[in-house]
């Protein structure tokens, strides 16, 4: 998966990035007119265009692994070939390990071009040229008769569509101050904060653990076979998506809730290692979805501790429900121009506190008493 600082997101840049990949055979350049009509999309076309652009991300990756894998296999069989050319072909080949600088070309898939014999030829002459008496016969062509140049123009313009469609998302988003918002926070792109405004109506959710529930990260509503999925599938993918870029940036000074998700898991692995998810553990190793006895998971769920990556997604969940928490507040002052009702976990649970703030307010943490006072000073600014 690609990570993208969208911090300095803007529509010039964004235009320019897709424009730099894009050739006009590939998909029609978009017009005034286009980028118009992006901004002034409703929310059930730009669901559509969301869906769209993992579908054409989705082909575009199949298309490069087959590539990817062609290639390799033209390599391995251009190394037999030069193996089998003399004794000291042989012996240069291993003495050299050109495993690497023969994979090179063959693997310049990018634009959906495998690279020709005589590239390679060149490359290897260049080590075989001053052996005396080694004559390079002509090596095989492994783009012969193979169909990776139609793969690769498949490719080529899956990626095309993939640029318009992130620009034309990133250009909705941006129109609405939520979505500004929302792509200034470091590992929210366009395409995540586009699907955010068309999958959320405020309007319909007065409260964060509403939202938290229409996204599927509410563990109270369980979802019984034959019963109507209690919460947006294609919502709970974003918020899963946005938890692992959340982790990409969790390194990056400017990355609020990417170092959320470093901090919280120092905790989660200190209170996995005391054996505070010990019943949870031995309620999976009592399901239906119990892993392999091979397996590091099982190792250590017999240990009475949750696995690695069931403490990483732990980890994940929170920064990303944070984020929708925060996301909730700054759509009800800038979009809705109302005061949201406090939290409820510094409201009713007594060891909690203090509310945080959004990133970007002047203040970072405020207790419930000063909640509305704070934000309907922020309201009326």
């Amino acid at each position: 998966m690609e990570t993208i600082d969208y911090t300095h997101w803007t529509e010039s840049a964004a235009i320019a990035d897709a424009e730099a990949v894009l050739s006009p055979e590939a998909a029609q350049r978009l017009t005034e007119d286009h980028r118009e009509q992006a901004r002034m999309m409703k929310p059930q076309q730009a669901r559509w265009l969301v869906s769209n652009f993992y579908m054409n991300q989705k082909a575009r990756i199949r298309c490069a692994h087959q590539l990817r894998q062609a290639s390799l296999t033209g390599a391995r069989e251009f190394a037999g070939w030069l193996e089998n050319q003399s004794i000291e072909g042989a012996d240069l080949w291993a003495s050299l390990n050109l495993q690497d600088e023969l994979e090179t070309p063959f693997l310049r898939v990018c634009d959906g071009r495998v690279a020709a014999s005589d590239e390679i030829s060149l490359a290897i002459k260049d080590h075989f040229a001053p052996i005396e008496g080694f004559e390079l016969d002509q090596p095989p062509d492994p783009s012969t008769g193979s169909p990776s140049e139609l793969v690769g123009w498949m490719g080529g313009n899956y990626r095309a569509i993939e640029a318009r469609l992130k620009t034309m998302l990133g250009l909705y988003a941006a129109a609405s101050p939520l979505g500004a918002w929302a792509m200034e926070q470091v590992g929210v792109g366009p395409v995540i904060s586009a699907g955010l405004l068309a999958h959320i109506d405020l309007e319909r959710a007065p409260t964060a653990g509403a939202v938290w529930a229409f996204a599927g990260l509410d563990p109270t509503r369980e979802w019984q076979k034959g019963e109507k999925r209690p919460h947006n599938g294609a919502l709970k993918r974003l918020t899963f998506l946005m938890g692992i870029c959340f982790k990409y940036v969790s390194k990056k000074p400017a990355a609020y809730y990417g170092e959320l998700v470093a901090e919280r898991k120092v905790y989660e692995t200190r209170k996995n290692e005391r054996g505070d998810y010990e019943e949870q553990a031995m309620e999976t190793m009592q399901g239906d979805r119990r892993p392999g006895k091979t397996t590091a998971a099982y190792k250590m769920l017999v240990q009475g501790k949750l696995p690695l990556a069931r403490i990483q997604r732990r980890c994940e969940r929170y920064s990303t429900k944070l984020f929708l928490s925060h996301y909730h507040t700054v759509g009800y002052l800038k979009v809705l121009r109302r005061v949201p009702v406090a939290p409820y976990a510094p409201v009713y649970l007594p060891d909690h506190v203090h509310c945080l703030l959004p990133p970007g307010f002047e203040r970072h943490s405020t207790d419930v008493a000063g909640w509305k006072t704070f934000l309907e000073e922020q309201l009326a600014a």
